[in-house]
């Protein structure tokens, strides 16, 4: 195999990579910041943003070898993310509803509109991405994201077509529909449909990078065409503490991530609404959440917990995490970042996570994290870090160690540098 290759690559997202502002950023960030070195790499995304220009020159000046390429969406007529915004406010009204603690009104059925996370795209960004094939040629190309599956249809037939997989939309809705009271019958229909989809559109991609064993094990099962690789998304080398602090009392309680994606709305909502008040009064202890968050819903979570504090976008994540709690109280999903977790792990913040938050991760429950599926459970989790030093210190150390074992930036990017070269050159000798 050639190691010599500089390879062209595509990425097609939805986000560039600056701030890093959400797992799906740092992730992407992580492995482009270290394969750089090595490729050249072009990004293609979507904006509705008037500061884009202003976060392209940020991001330009770390990467001037990085060409980014972002179609503006501001005035598009058909501007696909109505749908997601849909979609989001109808969980979010569902959630509402079970928990009982948000008065506004849920729905009995499920809008099937909502179950098909594949509308099709701006006819301004179609004719942006055939035009760049026109005048550009590429080694690979990489689709990031479920919604942005369809693409497949247009993608240019010599490069190698890579889609990447962090969290399928079937799994949400799983978790979704076990949290509500939607029939068996109908939620089976609605799951299943949109299953049936993303597989369809996958399969007719060269191959798929997952960030874990289990939905690799997943795909090999129910795909035919593409080689499947587990890619795992690694911790930045500089964001790993060198020697985490095992002995502290904790000072906070974090929980990390935006509103705009429904898991972390379910999770939130569920952890103020079942979980924090036993804790606060025991021990005085406050919830920090940091991620975008609109004032109407810090409003409304606010009158669950008064002394709630939300942080927003944090610059130094790695400092904030110092001296506290990580709780990921995480129930709809499957696959994932975990960029939470991880993060935490490599700073010395002990992590207490439903199984669903810490899906995929090669880490033990009372080894590396707790792990808590019932409200019972997670205070009691909670307590033990807060009560128990010699635990809190185990778990704090075992966590740290895994990191530099498994999830750091180093490795893990090395690993789908590998992947490329193969990729890359597997296609070049069927073509011969």
């Amino acid at each position: 195999m050639s190691t010599n290759k500089r390879l062209k690559i595509l990425i097609v997202t939805d986000f560039l990579p600056y701030p890093m502002t959400s797992g799906g950023k740092i992730c992407l960030f992580n492995f482009i910041d270290y394969l750089r070195k090595y490729h050249d790499f072009t990004l293609f995304f979507p904006s509705n943003s008037h500061e884009i220009e202003s976060e392209k020159e940020g991001m330009n000046q770390m990467w001037g070898n990085v060409e980014l390429i972002n179609v503006d969406l501001r005035n598009s007529d058909n501007n696909s993310s109505r749908f997601f915004t849909r979609l989001i406010g109808f969980i979010k009204r569902k959630i509402d509803v079970i928990s009982n603690n948000l008065n506004q009104r849920g729905e009995n059925t499920m809008n099937l509109n909502f179950s098909i996370p594949f509308a099709p795209k701006e006819k301004k960004y179609i004719i942006e991405l055939k035009s760049l094939f026109e005048v550009k040629d590429f080694d690979i190309i990489q689709v990031q994201l479920t919604q942005n599956l369809n693409l497949i249809n247009i993608l240019p037939k010599k490069p190698v077509k890579i889609f990447e997989q962090f969290e399928s939309q079937y799994d949400v809705f799983k978790g979704f529909i076990k949290n509500s009271n939607l029939s068996v019958d109908y939620s089976n229909y609605i799951t299943g449909n949109s299953e049936l989809l993303e597989n369809l559109y996958i399969n007719k991609f060269d191959a798929v990078f997952t960030l874990n064993e289990k939905d690799s094990d997943y795909f090999k099962l129910n795909l035919t065409h593409p080689k499947i690789y587990t890619s795992p998304f690694g911790v930045l080398d500089k964001d790993i503490i060198e020697q985490p602090k095992l002995e502290f009392n904790p000072k906070k309680i974090i929980f990390s991530g935006n509103e705009f994606h429904p898991p972390n709305y379910d999770a939130l909502s569920w952890y103020l609404a079942e979980i924090h008040a036993p804790i606060s009064r025991r021990h005085s202890i406050k919830l920090h959440v940091t991620g975008m968050w609109s004032k109407i819903t810090q409003n409304r979570l606010k009158k669950i917990v008064p002394d709630i504090v939300f942080e927003g976008y944090v610059d130094d994540y790695s400092k904030f995490l110092q001296d506290s709690i990580v709780v990921v109280p995480i129930r709809l999903g499957g696959g994932g970042l975990r960029t939470k977790i991880l993060y935490a792990m490599a700073n010395g913040a002990p992590v207490v996570t439903t199984s669903v938050g810490a899906f995929g991760i090669e880490g033990e429950h009372n080894k590396h994290f707790c792990v808590a599926d019932t409200n019972t459970d997670f205070i009691s989790a909670i307590d033990d870090f807060i009560m128990s030093p010699t635990k809190k210190k185990e778990i704090i150390s075992n966590a740290h160690a895994l990191i530099l074992d498994k999830y750091n930036q180093t490795q893990t990017s090395e690993r789908r540098q590998r992947q490329y070269l193969e990729l890359y050159q597997h296609k070049n000798d069927n073509e011969k």
